[in-house]
């Protein structure tokens, strides 16, 4: 489902970003769904290095302590990796997807037509647009219109 570049949809994606820039509308991310090798924001070594480091230390502690303080270093390990580290690496993938939305029009729209997130106005979960199934135009069109960034793409 490839986008239409037209002069209209070039104006509502530019309003799009700086509104985005400006942080009137915000991302929610579907992490497990990005976080992935077709999306082009994955980054496989921040999924595959942290869980290698935590086995690789349990393995050595269990090698010169015993069975015992390996498996404690493993659930310990796995325990900060679930409540510290994850979201650290969603903040990045949120930064990163933010990033490659704003770079141009064909990445918003090879990103739109993947899904995995929703444009949120205001950081309100009611007024929300899912990717791919929402109507990002339409979202714009009846959000954004009267918004100073609107207006600043208007006038440019």
């Amino acid at each position: 489902m490839a986008m239409n570049m037209d002069k209209a949809s070039l104006l509502m994606y530019e309003t799009l970003v700086k509104a985005l820039q400006d942080g009137e509308v915000t991302l929610d991310i579907n992490y497990d769904y990005l976080n992935n090798v077709r999306s082009p924001v994955y980054n496989p070594w921040e999924s595959v290095l942290p869980l290698v480091i935590i086995l690789t230390v349990s393995l050595v502690l269990m090698l010169i302590f015993g069975i015992i303080a390996g498996m404690i270093a493993m659930v310990i390990g796995l325990l900060l990796y679930r409540f510290f580290l994850k979201p650290v690496l969603q903040r990045k993938l949120l930064e990163r997807l933010n990033y490659f939305l704003c770079a141009g029009y064909h990445n918003w729209s090879v990103m739109w037509d993947l899904g995995g997130f929703s444009l949120v106005r205001e950081n309100t979960f009611k007024t929300r647009c899912e990717a791919p199934k929402g109507n990002w135009k339409e979202f714009v069109a009846l959000n954004l219109t009267e918004s100073p960034s609107a207006e600043r793409a208007i006038n440019e």
